[in-house]
């Protein structure tokens, strides 16, 4: 039993909790880095939106770990609701860190969903609610695989 212990269960639970720990890390670091990306939206006229004005910087931070983690997109669908701020701005003000998560989504994926009253669109000045609709649409989309890789 101790042999058995030794050469197998212990060498099991190492990797398990090695695996663990740094897919903790690396989305921990993904978030830090969303967390210190800095940029601001503007209006855009011909979208009638609010656009990052630095687009091809937060698509670099998360096609990075996208390119290596195959969670990226849970991590990032997980924070959609995080409230808490950003160094991403809207008229001066700090949008929440979940409007930031749901841009470098974005980035990564696309869907096509049947109508334009889809609760996945998130705004730079998305409510609570709307966070919370929003995440929930997005975890269904990728739980079905719905989405195109841009």
């Amino acid at each position: 039993m101790k042999a058995l212990l030794s050469r197998v269960i212990l060498p099991l639970l190492c990797f398990v909790a090695t695996a663990c720990w740094s897919q903790d890390v690396a989305s921990s670091s993904l978030l830090s880095q969303l967390r210190a990306y800095s940029d601001s939206f503007e209006w855009d006229p011909s979208t009638t939106s609010y656009v990052l004005r630095r687009p091809e910087a937060i698509e670099a931070i998360v096609a990075a770990h996208y390119a290596r983690r195959h969670t990226t997109l849970d991590d990032l669908v997980d924070c959609i609701s995080d409230e808490s701020p950003s160094h991403v701005l809207l008229k001066d003000s700090p949008v929440v860190l979940g409007v930031v998560c749901y841009e470098g989504l974005t980035k990564l994926i696309y869907f096509e969903p049947g109508s334009s009253r889809w609760l996945g669109y998130v705004d730079a000045n998305a409510n609570h609610e709307q966070l919370l609709a929003a995440q929930k649409a997005w975890r269904r989309v990728l739980r079905k695989r719905e989405y195109t890789n841009l």
